[in-house]
């Protein structure tokens, strides 16, 4: 799970809403609902690996949601022109093609590979390097085919969920992800004075 930041300013004391860093994904069911959570409404968050426990209490499927382009990406941003969080949001298919019984197949695929070319190679580092990097050529590669697909069979929900990195609140495009590194500090909401900085406090339960 990602960890949850709050901006501290060290010149007037303002706390921003927590909130996570990293990338999530949300289901939405249509645009309307889409736009209700945008003002406020809790959202279902699909976290894997409790995807599929999530979708049941709404009488879904993983697979299901994902390849009728339901299921939406959201990473937080940080404005660095007003130093308010804005999000960037993306249909995905959400790791679907892959799965949890794709992520072992190809895990012990590469397991197979690694310790085969090490054994070949005489070398168990050679083999252990080409093992991993298979297994992320592979999940990277599937993972993306799927998006794609998923893209271009709802483009009409692409137009409709789809944001761009601009902030929603300024329109600056100055925006870098929640907890990067030489992210901060930021401007103050409050107080103008850039000297917001993001500190981790938890993990989210």
């Amino acid at each position: 799970m990602p960890l949850v930041f709050r901006g501290n300013c060290s010149h007037c004391g303002y706390e921003s809403p927590d909130v996570s860093a990293g990338g999530f994904v949300v289901l939405v069911t249509d645009r309307e609902e889409d736009a209700r959570r945008r003002l406020g409404e809790k959202f279902p968050i699909v976290t894997h690996p409790f995807a599929e426990y999530v979708l049941e209490e709404f009488g879904l499927s993983f697979h299901t949601t994902a390849w009728g382009g339901q299921l939406v990406e959201v990473q937080n941003l940080v404005c660095r022109d007003c130093g308010r969080v804005t999000q960037h949001r993306r249909l995905t298919a959400g790791g679907v093609a892959i799965g949890c019984g794709g992520c072992a197949g190809i895990g012990a695929m590469g397991l197979v590979l690694g310790i085969a070319v090490g054994f070949l190679v005489a070398n168990p580092f050679v083999g252990a390097g080409l093992g991993i990097a298979i297994c992320v050529l592979l999940a990277t590669g599937i993972e993306f085919s799927a998006n794609r697909l998923v893209r271009w069979r709802f483009p009409e929900r692409v137009a409709a969920v789809d944001t761009t990195r601009m902030c929603s609140h300024c329109g600056g495009w100055n925006c870098v992800p929640v907890g990067s590194r030489g992210g901060g500090p930021f401007p103050c909401p409050e107080c103008g004075e850039t000297s917001v900085r993001m500190v981790p406090i938890a993990r989210p339960g």
